[in-house]
């Protein structure tokens, strides 16, 4: 728990504060690779959605979590290693947007969908407030934001500070690799291999094709933003999923099952 933390709370966090603070403004708000990601998982939502009513037939609080589940890619944990090892820390950037991104998206709209239906005589003003708080506890959301602002203003990171940014951004790529596999240890993986089965056909093969229509035949970007379009639309579903399925006591069981089969 003592590295998953490190991760969480230092590494990453600095990995997403410093590539994006030094990256330029027009590359962080690329707009077509955004779409693109995005339109992808509404359209694997939307197959989740239909399989998960008539198949598995969830209710509508399952449901909706399963959809969620579908979408939300694991680009900090996974997709940061997997793009410093294979392209280089230089091409990071596509990464760290999606993962700045998606909770904005995904688990704003899910935690409010979860608000409603747990507590239906809550204030709609308190159920805001409730996910605003919990997003402004994700120290990679803070950081990233942060880092947005550094980049639009060209702020430059002091020297000294920068050395030692870097060093911690650099530990990431190891220990985020290493910290889930021992989350692991004690756990079965043979349950509810039907749903685990097909969680691995949406993440692997149903929300890629989606994501190559929308960068080859709706928007247009370079080559390089479309192939990380499709390597980050691969990876399986990301830990704090497991973090909102507590909250809220939805699948719990399951979802850890999923998350650790990713």
């Amino acid at each position: 728990m003592a590295l998953n933390r490190f991760v969480l709370f230092f590494a990453l966090p600095t990995v997403l504060f410093v590539f994006t603070a030094r990256a330029d403004i027009e590359d962080v708000l690329n707009g077509p690779f955004i779409f693109a990601i995005l339109l992808g998982a509404l359209a694997t939502g939307i197959v989740a959605l239909v399989v998960v009513k008539f198949v598995f037939r969830r209710d509508l609080a399952e449901t909706t979590f399963h959809v969620f589940l579908s979408i939300y890619t694991n680009s900090g944990y996974i997709g940061i290693p997997l793009f410093v090892a294979a392209f280089g820390a230089d091409k990071m950037l596509p990464t760290i947007i999606i993962t700045t991104t998606e909770p904005m998206m995904f688990i704003a709209v899910v935690m409010l969908a979860m608000e409603r239906m747990r507590y239906p005589d809550k204030p709609t003003l308190g159920r805001i407030w409730s996910v605003a708080f919990m997003l402004m506890k994700k120290p990679m959301l803070v950081v990233s934001v942060l880092g947005v602002v550094f980049s639009a203003y060209s702020i430059p990171l002091p020297i000294s500070n920068g050395y030692l940014l870097n060093l911690l951004a650099f530990s990431s790529e190891p220990v985020a690799l290493f910290a889930p596999g021992l989350l692991l240890i004690g756990h079965s993986l043979l349950e509810d291999l039907v749903e685990i089965f097909w969680f691995l056909i949406l993440k692997v093969i149903v929300q890629p094709v989606f994501t190559f229509i929308c960068v080859t035949c709706i928007f247009e970007m370079d080559p390089s933003w479309g192939q990380s379009a499709l390597i980050l639309a691969s990876l399986l579903i990301r830990s704090s999923s497991f973090v909102v399925a507590q909250q809220y006591g939805l699948a719990v069981r399951r979802n850890w099952l999923w998350w650790c089969c990713r």
